[in-house]
């Protein structure tokens, strides 16, 4: 059962924020809850999704930007309104780190688009790019942070190493700069 907290607020809400998080283990799982996919669904708020930085293996690998909207589009029925994915500047060092896991940036290529508006207003700046029918801006969003990490060859030991996170400030920014487009 639902607790009708949870639908009340969706149902109130003016935008509903997906994410940051794992596509699979974070966002997909509140979707497959029908009262919730339902509320979300029928919810006139604008739908906005902060796509993952990075790719996971097993889960995401070899996912772009195009393939985490058409997930969101299959399980939870709706396209997001917008979509916020990084643009790729990832150093070497905090790149070599993902390589190593098996992980590589989640960015936009040229062929996925479908169809670049061009605003009336500022014809120099900007465009509009559409993806899977959503509109997908892309912002840097990420910061490099250092992170101590357990060793998996010696237990006990850690080590520190930079890690790529979404950053509250920059996503506050991005989500505040959607929210005056509408």
């Amino acid at each position: 059962q639902v607790a009708q907290v949870a639908l009340d607020a969706i149902n109130a809400a003016d935008v509903i924020v997906f994410g940051p998080g794992s596509l699979y283990e974070s966002i997909l799982p509140n979707l497959l809850i029908p009262e919730v996919r339902e509320a979300i669904r029928r919810s006139k708020a604008c739908k906005i999704y902060i796509c993952s930085l990075m790719t996971e293996p097993g889960l995401t690998t070899g996912f772009g930007v195009a393939d985490h909207i058409r997930q969101i589009t299959r399980f939870g029925g709706f396209t997001p309104d917008y979509v916020l994915a990084n643009a790729p500047r990832i150093d070497a060092e905090v790149r070599q780190v993902y390589a190593a896991a098996g992980q590589t940036p989640v960015f936009l290529t040229p062929e996925e688009y479908e169809e670049t508006i061009v605003s009336a207003t500022d014809r120099v700046t900007t465009h509009d790019i559409i993806l899977e029918g959503a509109k997908v801006i892309e912002a840097d969003l990420a910061t490099a942070v250092v992170q101590l990490t357990a060793s998996l060859d010696h237990p006990g030991e850690s080590r520190t190493v930079r890690v790529l996170r979404h950053d509250p400030e920059k996503l506050t920014a991005a989500i505040m700069e959607v929210l005056k487009r509408r």
